[in-house]
């Protein structure tokens, strides 16, 4: 999936934004995708910052992601979120997605791009439902 972003000097950059069944761990920030939020762990403090763990999925995946700061109160059940920049990496022995320091997360309306005829999210309900069932086990398994 390409998705068009406007720089701030008006310059038009293409975007790859990739599937969660694609990303794979690295080091470097360079992570665009987007999201559905299924469910959030409790929020604890980590220092003087609030953490929160929460389980996100597209058509193709459900992963682990790391909520940081008002992060954690901002975003809810249900909300789709479009990454920028994101990092998928190792904490504390499993593998998390998050923004990271260079990284942006924002609530977007839909799994639709705006050069796409067709949305993801049409029909993709009873996908997410299957993929948040499917994905039990692996939540049961990293909070317990």
């Amino acid at each position: 999936m390409i998705g068009r972003i406007v720089s701030e000097v008006g310059t038009e950059l293409l975007v790859t934004m990739v599937l969660l069944k694609d990303i794979k761990p690295a080091a470097s920030n360079n992570i665009d995708t987007r999201f559905i939020l299924l469910d959030k762990g409790k929020i604890s403090a980590e220092g003087q910052n609030k953490t929160c763990l929460a389980l996100v999925a597209d058509e193709t995946a459900a992963v682990h992601f790391q909520l940081w700061g008002q992060e954690c109160d901002f975003f809810q059940t249900g909300d789709i979120i479009h990454l920028s920049n994101g990092i998928f990496s190792y904490q504390r022995k499993n593998l998390v997605l998050r923004a990271g320091k260079r990284g942006k997360i924002q609530k977007a309306d839909s799994f639709k791009d705006k050069d796409e005829n067709v949305s993801i999210m049409s029909g993709k309900l009873s996908c997410f439902r299957s993929v948040h069932h499917a994905a039990d086990l692996l939540w049961t398994l990293s909070v317990t």
